[in-house]
């Protein structure tokens, strides 16, 4: 357990409070925010909330036991870290960063067709814990080749994709103005710079 972590974030919505003063605006909405008005990303945050764990007493608690088995190998807790497209955007390297930590802690960590990471890295960084997440490009010779690479770095796990069959609108992005590579107007370019640790980070990424 990291204290001083808990300290400075101590929930969830913590860190998402951290993170939007972190970044640019228009950053911070393309990674909360859902497709569309929000809607679905709303109605399952509720159907979230209303699962109740009920706990057990009077039990022999001296060791809580995670573990759990999955596609035949045992992890360390029952769930893992899901696909982010286009997620370091949020600070360089955060891809391999995370991956190199989910192997440590024995998690999944699924990588995105859309990582700003080559998939031979993140496989490296995250070990026999690396899972992959396809979208099925419309091109099938870049479809076999993602495919053969796939299988050459030693993802042992494939995850097909299939809800985003054409281009969703998300409407925060639309009035973000937010593509990549990215338009830097003067709006964006204020909300860069107005944001230093961000901004001096990505540059000498190369961003």
């Amino acid at each position: 357990m990291n204290t001083h972590l808990d300290k400075s974030f101590p929930s969830i919505d913590a860190l998402e409070d951290a993170a939007a003063k972190r970044l640019p605006k228009f950053v911070f909405e393309y990674l909360s925010y859902g497709m569309g008005s929000g809607e679905a990303l709303r109605n399952n945050r509720d159907s979230l909330d209303r699962i109740s764990l009920i706990p057990d007493y009077i039990v022999n608690s001296d060791r809580v036991v995670l573990e759990t088995n999955a596609l035949g190998r045992t992890y360390s807790a029952p769930f893992g870290v899901s696909p982010v497209g286009l997620g370091g955007i949020a600070w360089p390297q955060s891809a391999e960063q995370i991956a190199t930590r989910a192997k440590r802690d024995n998690i999944p960590f699924v990588a995105s067709t859309f990582a700003m990471a080559s998939l031979e890295s993140i496989r490296q960084c995250a070990g026999d814990c690396a899972w992959f997440q396809l979208y099925r490009p419309k091109i099938e010779s870049i479809e076999s080749d993602l495919l053969q690479r796939i299988e050459n770095a030693g993802y042992d796990v494939l995850i097909v994709t299939v809800d985003v069959p054409h281009a969703m609108r998300r409407d925060h992005d639309i009035r973000n103005g937010f593509s990549i590579p990215v338009d830097f107007d003067f709006t964006r370019l204020f909300q860069a710079i107005t944001h230093p640790a961000w901004a001096c980070a990505m540059a000498r990424s190369g961003f």
